[in-house]
């Protein structure tokens, strides 16, 4: 127990770091962060972005609009594609869908096959099965969408 002569006072408190503050001394703590020269995050000129879609076959004369998840069922791709074409009917538009399967995953194949089915032939709808090393492709992508899908 301790006693305070004031609402402020820690004069007779216990120190209750005393030992955390022995065991890190000279350390410091680096919050969990991104690499901002990394390919996936570093600043892209607007030609190399350009360069980037068309290899990608994705044209930039309308917004777009793009997700960025493994084929997965949780991921959804079939309802982005739904909510694509219900906004379409609103906005002139592209979706993007770019990503992989997951490794390891036996029903990526069959996902990525229902987008296919799903998108029927919509020349609107780009699906883009990446490799995990797309950082770069990635990057390009994010940054010429109007707006980017988060799927959890």
């Amino acid at each position: 127990m301790f006693t305070t002569s004031g609402p402020s006072s820690t004069a007779n408190a216990p120190d209750l770091f005393e030992g955390r503050r022995a065991r890190t001394a000279g350390r410091r703590t680096i919050a969990p962060s991104i690499d901002p020269l990394s390919d996936k995050n570093r600043e892209l000129a607007a030609g190399e972005i350009d360069t980037i879609l068309a290899r990608l076959g994705v044209p930039r004369d309308r917004p777009i609009v793009t997700q960025v998840s493994r084929f997965d069922r949780l991921k959804d791709p079939v309802g982005v594609i739904q909510a694509f074409r219900l906004a379409r009917k609103y906005n002139e538009c592209r979706l993007v869908l770019a990503g992989g399967g997951a490794t390891g995953d036996p029903e990526g194949a069959e996902v990525l096959a229902s987008v296919y089915q799903a998108a029927d032939g919509d020349p609107d709808i780009f699906i883009l099965d990446l490799p995990p090393t797309a950082h770069l492709e990635i990057n390009a992508l994010q940054r010429a969408s109007t707006s980017c899908c988060k799927s959890r």
